[in-house]
């Protein structure tokens, strides 16, 4: 027996002991389950499909424009067969033209750009780094080619080795001069990738590729600031993991916060596969030219473009756009105003004005019609009585009465003062009688049909034009 188990005393065990050991066990195996735990990947989130519209053109009858995919499932094509689009609940029929890069259109499609970060490190020798090297020829074959790709080399520190381009001979050429050699600076070349994105703000798609078989080892940057870089920028962040040690959690962490994925990649036809998915993913655009319905020429509506797959809804995208006036629509093309969208209350108050001032119309014309009627017969009644007494003053017998009342008349524009100012106001009126034969004629209508006068005594022959005798009434002084 042991020292130990004699001073235990009497009816003690070495039971302690072994509980002791059977603990250390559980502990190692509980450590050992956290430490695999804590390595492995986090689940990827599937990112959404989108939609992207650009380069809008209305013309009469059609409106064109690109569309592109972002993130759409493999075998979703952008073809007519799976693409709706519709305006205002009417659906436009539209033709689905792939881009060749030589479309003859005077606006181009927006820029798109994608870096690759290439692990370049001592572990990368040999198999691993011509494994990479055939996986990004594959991914800058299978990628549209408007998309401008650049390329990053993390070695023990980050290097440009490719700025953006549509070269893709170039780009071959630039992975093919990387050797393979010291640590891994990978948070300072996903750093990097995002900063040459960001010298090309006008990309309307950017991404950043990470191929990689290890950990980082050798970076200043700390994986925070390096996620902040990619979320200021829009950036999204996708890791391939080449190898059982590749796939950390911080890596995998700042690739689906970034709306990103981390593809692991046993060996090299599992790393080619990979790359070429991911090319897959972004989807070549296409120009769809929809016809324009005569109904909907001139309005101002939201443009709907829906993707389906096997019966469901993929993604879909709306922008605002302006129909031209399609000449076909004639006269009878609606207007950008539409009546249905105004109240009641105001088309009701419209049309009642409208309709009063229609009355007052009327009522002004029929107002004038009647005053100038009676002013034209009063004034008629005027020319037959002056008339009439004129000629039964020149009748060949002479007229006694006729010759006194106009001696009498006279000797009362004389005795008044009167003949001086009533002759006056006879020339300025351009009326052809005497004095005393005006006051008599003035007397005589006055007294068959009282007349308001226009002053005293002189008064008509300065405003009544239209008492002027005849031309055979005349006299002379």
């Amino acid at each position: 027996m042991s020292e130990r188990s004699a001073a235990a005393g009497p009816g003690r065990s070495d039971a302690p002991t072994d509980v002791g050991v059977r603990g250390r066990w559980l502990l190692g195996a509980a450590l050992a389950a956290v430490a695999v735990l804590g390595t492995a990947a986090p689940a990827a989130a599937e990112p959404s499909p989108q939609l992207v519209v650009t380069g809008l053109q209305a013309v009469p009858g059609q409106v064109r424009f690109f569309l592109a995919g972002r993130d759409v499932p493999a075998g979703t094509a952008l073809t007519e067969a799976n693409l709706a689009v519709q305006a205002d609940g009417v659906i436009l029929r539209a033709k689905v033209q792939p881009l060749t890069g030589t479309s003859g259109r005077t606006i181009a499609t927006p820029p798109r750009g994608v870096v690759l970060v290439l692990d370049a490190s001592g572990s990368m020798a040999g198999a691993s780094l011509a494994a990479a090297r055939d996986a990004a020829a594959a991914y800058a074959a299978t990628l549209p080619p408007d998309v401008q790709l650049g390329l990053v080399s993390v070695a023990d520190k980050p290097n440009t080795v490719l700025e953006p381009g549509t070269d893709r001979p170039a780009f071959n050429a630039a992975v093919g001069s990387i050797t393979a050699k010291g640590g891994t600076a990978l948070y300072d070349g996903v750093g990097l990738a995002a900063s040459v994105l960001a010298a090309h703000p006008d990309y309307v798609e950017r991404r950043v590729v990470v191929l990689t078989d290890g950990e980082d080892t050798a970076s200043t940057a700390k994986p925070a600031d390096v996620t902040a870089a990619l979320a200021a920028g829009k950036d999204r962040l996708d890791v391939v993991a080449f190898g059982p040690n590749a796939g950390g959690a911080l890596i995998a962490s700042m690739a689906t916060g970034t709306g990103g994925t981390l593809v692991p990649a046993a060996d090299a036809a599992a790393l080619r596969s990979a790359f070429t998915d991911l090319a897959g993913s972004v989807s070549a655009p296409v120009e769809v030219v929809a016809e324009v319905p005569v109904a909907l020429s001139g309005h101002e509506s939201t443009l709907t473009v829906t993707l389906s797959a096997a019966g469901k809804q993929v993604a879909n995208v709306s922008t605002p756009v302006a129909f031209r006036v399609d000449p076909r629509a004639g006269a009878a093309a609606p207007s950008r105003f539409r009546a249905g969208t105004l109240p009641r209350w105001l088309l009701l108050v419209a049309v009642g004005g409208v309709g009063g001032a229609l009355l007052l119309a009327v009522f002004l014309t029929m107002w004038l019609a009647l005053g100038r009627s009676k002013l034209r017969r009063r004034l008629r009644e005027l020319d037959k009585f002056t008339a009439d007494r004129l000629h039964a003053a020149e009748a060949p017998a002479g007229n006694i009465l006729m010759r006194t009342a106009l001696a009498m008349s006279e000797r009362a524009v004389q005795n008044r003062g009167q003949q001086s100012r009533i002759e006056t106001a006879l020339e300025q009126g351009a009326i052809d009688l005497k004095p005393n034969e005006w006051i008599l004629l003035r007397a005589a209508t006055t007294a068959r049909r009282p007349w308001r006068p226009c002053g005293n005594g002189a008064g008509w022959p300065a405003t009544c034009g239209r008492c002027r005798p005849r031309a055979g009434c005349r006299r002379t002084s």
